[in-house]
């Protein structure tokens, strides 16, 4: 029996300007499963508001995954995960981090030959683009849910 899953991805890179992100992920079939991933940049003079939630209606696990980077003072992220478990058999989870480049990363990068643009343009690719989630007999299991 295939059990209902489905995985989202967002990326988010904001440049001189604002953006608003809502998403909302239901789990409705029975033992379904889902992951939402949400990768956000702040670059010069932006603002990123995302506000990701997930709703368990029937038995089943989730997680919901929000990231961001700011890479400039003039930025700000706002990242609001929200969980509603409406099932005492589902399990819902979620983690959420805003932060910036570490210099340590980034001198790291530079002693390498790379210069501090292209080690910020490599570190921003690679956070774009993380793994795809952990799959078993067709459900998308989360690779940080611990239970």
């Amino acid at each position: 029996m295939e059990f209902p899953s489905a995985n989202f991805e967002i990326a988010v890179r904001a440049k001189e300007g604002s953006v608003e992100v809502h998403d909302c992920t239901f789990q409705n079939g029975e033992e379904s499963s889902g992951t939402t991933r949400v990768r956000m940049i702040a670059d010069e003079k932006s603002r990123i508001y995302a506000r990701s939630k997930m709703i368990a209606n029937n038995a089943g696990i989730g997680h919901l995954d929000c990231m961001g980077l700011l890479l400039a003072d003039n930025s700000t992220i706002n990242a609001i995960p929200e969980l509603i478990n409406k099932n005492k058999n589902a399990s819902l989870t979620h983690e959420a981090s805003v932060g910036r480049i570490s210099e340590e990363t980034l001198n790291y990068l530079r002693s390498r030959g790379l210069t501090e643009d292209e080690a910020i343009d490599l570190i921003v690719t690679g956070f774009l683009r993380e793994e795809a989630p952990f799959t078993y007999k067709g459900r998308a299991l989360p690779s940080k849910l611990h239970m």
